[in-house]
């Protein structure tokens, strides 16, 4: 009876722990998600990283459906994929760290090369038929 009394009592430990552990991470989970306030300034800056990269990326593609060398349903295509690349690439790290403040400093020379570099590949992959 001794034993079984103590692998009950052992249980019931385990199981007051395991609460208490659960308990413990969900704490820890709300204190790591952002305040509201937060949240929208993080959408915000989102939305305007969004903004400039969409209008670079329509500027590289559409001399492209002016040529005709690909059609209006193409360069949508191009243009959401590209977009979503791009800015996934800046996501990435930390996403509490994109700011554009200064559109002309987050377009630098060589962002834009990889960018163009990027919707390009794309414009390639939708001429030639493949599946983006």
């Amino acid at each position: 009876e001794r034993v079984k009394e103590a692998e009950r009592a052992e249980a019931e430990r385990r199981r007051k722990s395991a609460e208490e552990r659960k308990y413990e991470k969900a704490a820890a989970a709300a204190e790591q998600l952002p305040s509201p306030s937060e949240d929208v300034a993080l959408a915000d800056r989102i939305k305007k990283l969004k903004t400039v990269v969409v209008d670079f990326v329509k500027s590289v593609a559409s001399p492209f459906l002016r040529n005709k060398s690909i059609d209006k349903q193409q360069f949508k295509t191009v243009a959401r994929k590209a977009t979503d690349k791009v800015v996934e690439g800046q996501l990435k790290g930390d996403p509490k760290c994109v700011a554009i403040k200064d559109k002309d400093k987050f377009m630098s020379e060589a962002r834009c090369k990889k960018m163009g570099t990027v919707v390009e590949k794309y414009i390639e992959m939708v001429q030639s038929g493949k599946t983006v």
